[in-house]
């Protein structure tokens, strides 16, 4: 049981980064919201993200629980079946990464940031939850994370702390400039904005970069898994 929590703890701990890492976009929304609006805003988002993130893989490994509780167990997830859900994933990564890439360099601000300067908390929330939840990039990280979680374990009640684990991991970028902001006062402005700009400049490239290394990653763990 200790070694099987382990090993969920480490999945949830390895794509919870990829989560944080692959969410550049996301983290410029955070640097603008920290650097330009109240700190309530910069923590519904995070907040709403956090939760996003938590609620999408809770739902798809529960329900992977309950397929194999409705076999007694007798038939788990074969390893071919996770397998190429691997690839299933690691393919649309690559995909993902290759759109971001072709749009590198773009000054085109993405929809969801429209009207950011007049969002309430409310509205950063629900972004923030939209954003981590249906993500196209974080389900195609989730379904992987899902299939590695199931070869790691399948107990439900391990499952548990590790989607907390891999929520907390998966919004590091989107709470450090809330919480630097929160914690840094005034002082903490000018580096928050001098962040943003740098971000900005090359979100779409990190992002595109991210996915690519990502993608090649979980298709070979995939192929090489068959």
């Amino acid at each position: 049981m200790t070694s099987e929590l382990g090993s969920a703890l480490v999945v949830a701990l390895t794509y919870g980064v990829a989560v944080a890492v692959a969410g550049v976009p996301v983290v410029v929304l955070a640097f603008v919201l920290a650097s330009s609006r109240p700190a309530p805003v910069g923590l519904g988002l995070a907040g709403g993200w956090a939760l996003g993130l938590a609620v999408a893989l809770g739902v798809v490994i529960a329900v992977s629980d309950v397929a194999v509780a409705a076999s007694d167990g007798s038939d788990p997830p074969s390893n071919v079946a996770l397998a190429w859900v691997r690839i299933a994933a690691g393919v649309a990564l690559l995909v993902l990464g290759a759109r971001s890439w072709q749009a590198r360099g773009s000054a085109k601000q993405p929809a969801w940031m429209k009207g950011v300067a007049g969002w309430s908390p409310r509205k950063a929330f629900s972004t923030g939850f939209a954003l981590g939840a249906v993500n196209p990039k974080n389900l195609a990280i989730i379904a992987s994370a899902t299939s590695a979680l199931l070869e790691a374990t399948t107990s439900p009640a391990l499952h548990v702390p590790a989607v907390l684990l891999f929520a907390i991991v998966g919004s590091i970028g989107v709470a450090g400039p809330v919480l630097y902001r929160v914690a840094g006062g005034e002082g903490a402005l000018r580096a928050l904005e001098h962040g943003d700009r740098w971000l900005q400049a090359r979100a779409t490239m990190l992002s595109a970069v991210v996915l690519a290394v990502l993608g090649v990653i979980v298709l070979v763990n995939g192929v090489t898994a068959l």
